[in-house]
């Protein structure tokens, strides 16, 4: 298993989660927030992107560890905080 792979994965799917929770408030208007949070976003899932085209320039983890495991938990939380909003 490539753990680079999974943890840029987790990464830009964190960043897509996000810009699909925040995204609607931006279209209505409501403020700074709703932009940095949705800019931010999108830097997470074109660096995620990146990341997962390539692994070897990326870098990341290259087996389990705190920093994979904190990414996997990442995207579950934001998942489940969408799905329960």
């Amino acid at each position: 298993m490539d753990y680079r792979r999974v943890f840029w994965t987790c990464l830009a799917l964190a960043g897509l989660l996000q810009f699909v929770q925040f995204a609607p408030t931006l279209l209505e208007g409501t403020g700074i927030q709703s932009v940095t949070t949705t800019l931010a976003a999108a830097v997470l899932v074109a660096v995620g992107g990146f990341g997962v085209a390539f692994p070897e320039r990326a870098g990341g983890p290259e087996r389990p560890g705190p920093l994979l495991y904190a990414a996997v938990l990442a995207v579950v939380l934001l998942f489940a905080g969408l799905v329960l909003s």
